[in-house]
């Protein structure tokens, strides 16, 4: 079988590197032929096996503002590509508009199965017509172009599962697939190594806000709910930020005591850093991220337990598996009392986190990828 991998966003600050590192080092070992397709390279290097195929497919990024040219640029290569290659997969990992990927992913399916990950179904993008009517024509438009240019769509979550149902998805293209999990990493690291790397105090609460640092993420929520601390908590910001000043700017002086903030990419050779260091990790972007995320996933395999907004899609996670507590956008959220309640019954928590990694390993979600690639090219082999 030789499948293309097609992961727009690889250059970006973002985690993606890892996610599509892990996936493929469990892959090749039941796929003959794996190449992976970016644009520009990834944001991070990592340690690819050799058998793995890298294409970066345009020059150097020069002008960020380009935002559709390059779109279109990179997926008339990968069209290219794959009339070259003749693959039997393309599987869309990752992508930024559907607008510039559906002319060339209709001719695509001809020579080959299109498989597409589908994160986030109504998600703005680009922000440009965040709130109002062209907004809602746009989501509509996406959808419905979407719907139509692929063989599969995975899904990684039961909520987004039947959103795409109730936006007419045909059932027997959909597959619910979860992001497979690492198990602990071989060096381990204890929280003290880590708080001592992160020149943490010993003696401290610390809660984790990370990931990239903007109001779709949840920032402004976690303004709201940081009086509810005592002084002995502190909140750990770590992150590039996409807000229109600097972090610190949007803090009082009482605030700015409870955080300690890094505005900053974190490597991902320094993430496991802190998320040992931490005690909790807080989930509060906006209840229109339905997909996994990635910062969850983190959490999980750090055995960290999660506090999250009960609207978010990570909610049905964290309450079906016990591996956190879930708290309202309202005032009165009792988001003390959730610390205090996870803190009380720590080891419960750590307990369903490790219960939960092990049977959601990437070795447990390998099979259900390569089932499903085996289903979708019965027509194309």
């Amino acid at each position: 079988m030789n499948i293309l991998i097609v992961e727009y966003n690889a250059h970006t600050p973002g985690h993606y590197s890892k996610e599509i590192f892990d996936f493929t080092n469990y892959l090749k070992s039941f796929v003959n032929n794996i190449t992976i397709a970016t644009p520009f390279g990834f944001y991070e290097k990592l340690a690819f096996d050799k058998k793995i195929k890298i294409k970066n497919l345009l020059y150097e990024q020069t002008e960020p503002d380009r935002f559709y040219e390059y779109q279109i640029q990179f997926y008339k290569e990968v069209k290219g590509l794959v009339k070259k290659e003749k693959y039997d997969i393309v599987h869309i990992w990752g992508y930024k508009s559907v607008f510039p990927m559906y002319f060339y992913f209709t001719k695509i399916r001809k020579k080959c199965c299109v498989v597409v990950n589908i994160k986030n179904l109504f998600r703005d993008r680009t922000g440009f017509f965040k709130g109002n009517f062209l907004g809602k024509v746009q989501q509509i438009m996406s959808t419905l172009l979407l719907r139509n240019m692929a063989d599969k769509f995975i899904v990684h979550t039961q909520s987004l599962y039947e959103q795409c149902l109730d936006n007419d998805f045909d059932r027997y293209k959909l597959s619910k697939i979860g992001i497979g999990l690492n198990q602990e990493p071989k060096i381990k690291i204890s929280k003290e190594v880590a708080r001592t790397k992160l020149k943490l105090k010993h003696n401290q609460i610390f809660l984790l806000f990370f990931g990239v640092v903007r109001k779709e993420k949840g920032f402004f929520e976690l303004l709201k709910i940081l009086g509810d601390l005592p002084e002995n908590y502190k909140v750990i910001i770590a992150g590039a930020s996409q807000l229109e000043n600097p972090i610190e700017s949007y803090l009082d002086q009482i605030l700015a005591a409870k955080c300690i903030i890094n505005e900053k990419y974190i490597p991902e050779k320094e993430v496991d850093f802190y998320f040992r260091a931490s005690d909790m990790v807080l989930i509060l972007h906006e209840s229109n991220f339905e997909g996994e995320s990635g910062v969850l996933l983190k959490a999980i395999e750090n055995s960290i337990p999660i506090i999250a907004f009960d609207d978010c899609s990570s909610a049905e996670l964290v309450k079906e598996n016990s591996i956190g507590e879930l708290i309202t956008r309202s005032e009165n959220n009792n988001f003390f009392k959730s610390t205090e309640k996870i803190l009380s019954n720590y080891n419960y928590y750590k307990s369903n986190l490790k219960k939960y990694g092990l049977e959601n390993s990437w070795e447990t979600k390998i099979p259900s990828f390569i089932s499903l690639y085996k289903k979708s090219t019965k027509v194309y082999l």
